[in-house]
């Protein structure tokens, strides 16, 4: 279960806070003349009357709260890569996976020369900028094993022989998620490709030679446990780096040696690959240090929080806690809900993900996905903001079905990317500040 820490959301709720400003949309007039309508202001909180203007106030709690663990197995993407954020600190991903053998018992020549073995991984996209850097290939040397219901979490990690298997001076590069790669001539997805070292690949032909470790997938993954997969960018500065996204089902997702074998009395060219797929265990490792950013300071400060908040992904959830609708009279209809989230925008940011939303149940736990009762929820880049449509989540406020202890937003990607988000508080010196819009009736 996803812990979340808001011990001190608790005791700061305490704290006299400036009220920020709603607007409520007033029901629609059946005229062009102007004059008060009152219709629905029974059903609204004392000091909330609708006025002829529409412009009520709210209290409105905007902060952040980090993850304890987040579960990272079976990701949608296998994470590699690092940088340097200028809000949000240094973020480092890798990866760990098993690797299986494409067929039982392969028979090999006595008279064989490697020429080379590869690890192929299929870009499926990137977060931040396309800097050079450096990878490194380990031979995990511990069990993966999920017995007991157990799983792997991005702070998980596993032991692995020091010995870089990147065959040496080989393993910067920049990357290329957008071109097409081109192997044996061929024009195929674009991917990253990593030379391994011949030596390593001689020791798994001389054990499919004389040992029994290739006669079963069991057999070999107690051979070979998998593969730890990172990089190594000690001399990145603010703004450089970023995190790449592998496909770990793509069919191209693999590794191979590529050898000549003596057959008739002249070399021919064979290959033999080893699979990544989803039938294999695997899962990203993140590392991120916040230390000395505004984030950390929202964190161990909410009432910062209402200047800029924060999410990102594995660490960081955006909270909004709306007081007031506890307030609302059971019974009171809701017609319209509408929460619009202004963005901080910055240019190195190249996409504002999709957000994931969900309550909170009254032990502090984010119980329940509100993706299907938020269920309009769209970026504008123009306004440089989401809009949330809230209304049935409010309306189960109302009737009791939900508790109001307020929304835990993040991107919707949260095991699977380096994404994050900048959102103005109601505070904010920024021009746009969040809203919420809401249009209220008597049952």
């Amino acid at each position: 279960m996803k812990k979340i820490n808001i011990s001190t959301y608790k005791s700061w709720r305490e704290v006299n806070l400036l009220l920020a400003t709603f607007l409520c949309l007033g029901l629609l007039a059946v005229s062009c003349k102007k004059k008060d309508n009152l219709l629905g202001t029974s059903v609204l909180p004392d000091g909330t009357t609708l006025s002829t203007s529409g412009i009520d106030t709210f209290s409105l709690y905007t902060y952040s709260v980090s993850e304890d663990s987040v579960s990272s197995l079976h990701p949608n993407y296998n994470l590699l890569g690092s940088y340097i954020d200028p809000v949000f600190g240094s973020v480092d991903a890798s990866f760990y996976t098993q690797v299986d053998i494409s067929n039982l018992n392969p028979t090999f020549g006595n008279d064989i020369k490697i020429d080379s073995m590869v690890f192929s991984m299929v870009y499926g996209g990137y977060y931040g900028n396309l800097d050079e850097q450096t990878v490194e290939i380990y031979q995990v040397t511990e069990d993966m094993d999920l017995a007991n219901d157990e799983t792997y979490y991005g702070f998980s990690t596993l032991n692995y022989d020091p010995t870089n298997l990147v065959t040496p001076n080989t393993g910067t590069f920049t990357p290329t998620p957008e071109t097409p790669s081109v192997v044996d001539g061929d024009t195929v997805t674009p991917q990253l490709r990593v030379h391994m070292d011949t030596n390593f690949a001689r020791t798994l032909i001389d054990e499919a030679k004389n040992g029994t470790s290739f006669s079963s997938s069991e057999s070999f993954k107690d051979y070979l446990k998998g593969f730890y997969i990172k990089t190594n960018n000690p001399t990145q500065s603010v703004d450089e780096g970023g995190i790449l996204y592998f496909s770990n089902t793509n069919a191209a997702s693999l590794i191979t040696i590529y050898y000549r074998e003596m057959v008739n009395g002249s070399y021919e060219t064979f290959s033999y690959t080893f699979l990544i797929s989803s039938d294999e265990i695997d899962f990203n490792h993140f590392e991120s240090d916040q230390t000395g950013t505004n984030v950390e300071n929202v964190i161990s400060n909410p009432s910062a929080g209402l200047n800029q908040f924060y999410a990102q992904a594995f660490t960081t959830r955006a909270k909004i806690d709306i007081p007031s609708l506890s307030d609302i009279p059971y019974g009171a209809i809701v017609q319209q809900a509408t929460l619009t989230l202004p963005v901080s925008y910055y240019t190195t940011d190249l996409k504002n993900p999709s957000l994931f939303l969900s309550s909170i149940s009254d032990l502090g736990l984010a119980n329940e996905e509100l993706s299907a009762i938020a269920s309009t929820v769209t970026y504008d880049d123009a306004t440089k903001a989401y809009t949330i449509d809230l209304r049935t989540y409010i309306q189960k406020i109302i009737t009791g079905e939900y508790e109001n202890n307020g929304i835990l937003i993040s991107p919707s990607f949260f095991n699977t990317t380096a994404e994050r988000i900048i959102f103005n508080g109601p505070n904010t010196t920024n021009k746009k500040k969040p809203t919420l819009n809401i249009l209220l009736t008597d049952n």
